[in-house]
């Protein structure tokens, strides 16, 4: 039987630090499939016109942060006897960059995602794909897996329990599409709880039949896990909140179309 061994990267010591500071959290979670056929319809307009087509990344989290905006419940922490309800939509979305010469996947949060365009998160995106972290974050990444484990863990908590810190540092919910299925195979991910209140995760981009409008058409559909703290927030609001995503999603209106102003 063959075996090799590699080096452990303490980046991942950092991951597990993360889970360990969300097992307490009690999660529901909910799974969408979101027509994104007007979504691809745009993209291909866009290409045939000699644009950039826009990151599907970044324009879910454009459509993720103008639904945090309008249900700022879904996104909300628990401090104590307080409950902690944010004005802006900071979403922190996994990114593979080059660290130390090397493709690492880093969590990196993107501002204000309640007012600004998709173009402007997709060319934030890219830099930061190319390696173009900030100075002062990517200080943090090459020093914090460094730290021996009690103080990290310490540092995570002390985060937890001060909003401010904890928006400035890991923003409010959490975006994940590292791990898309690749084409042709269905399925949607369950992530493992970590520090947000509201974690959305990707899962398969496929081709299916759907009724519109009486007749059955073929559709893109994508798959969504959307996973949010039961103590904060209940069904009901949630579920408005999954409408208004979807509903977002769906419309594309996050995809400006060739000769037309994105909104």
């Amino acid at each position: 039987m063959g075996m090799r061994t590699v080096p452990w990267s303490p980046d991942r010591d950092v991951v597990a630090d993360f889970l360990r500071m969300g097992e307490h959290k009690h999660m529901m979670h909910g799974f969408l499939e979101v027509d994104v056929t007007e979504l691809a319809a745009r993209q291909r307009a866009r290409a045939d016109a000699g644009l950039e087509r826009l990151s599907t990344t970044g324009v879910l989290a454009c459509a993720l942060g103008r639904a945090m905006a309008q249900h700022p419940e879904v996104h909300a922490y628990r401090v104590g006897d307080r409950l902690v309800l944010f004005d802006e939509s900071d979403v922190s979305l996994i990114v593979e960059t080059q660290v130390r010469g090397q493709p690492v996947v880093v969590p990196h949060v993107f501002r204000d995602l309640h007012v600004r365009s998709a173009e402007e998160v997709h060319v934030q995106l890219r830099a930061i794909q190319r390696g173009g972290m900030p100075k002062r974050r990517r200080r943090l990444v090459d020093l914090f897996p460094r730290l021996p484990g009690p103080v990290r863990r310490a540092a995570l908590r002390a985060m937890l329990a001060a909003p401010e810190r904890l928006k400035a540092w890991a923003g409010t919910a959490g975006l994940s599409s590292v791990g898309m299925f690749g084409r042709g195979v269905a399925g949607f991910a369950l992530p493992h709880p970590t520090i947000h209140s509201l974690g959305v995760t990707v899962g398969s981009l496929l081709e299916k039949p759907r009724f519109v409008g009486g007749r059955v058409m073929p559709r893109q559909l994508l798959s969504l896990t959307l996973s949010l703290d039961h103590d904060v927030v209940d069904g009901a609001p949630a579920t408005r909140f999954a409408r208004t995503f979807a509903a977002r999603l769906e419309s594309a209106e996050d995809v400006p179309l060739p000769g037309r102003l994105g909104r």
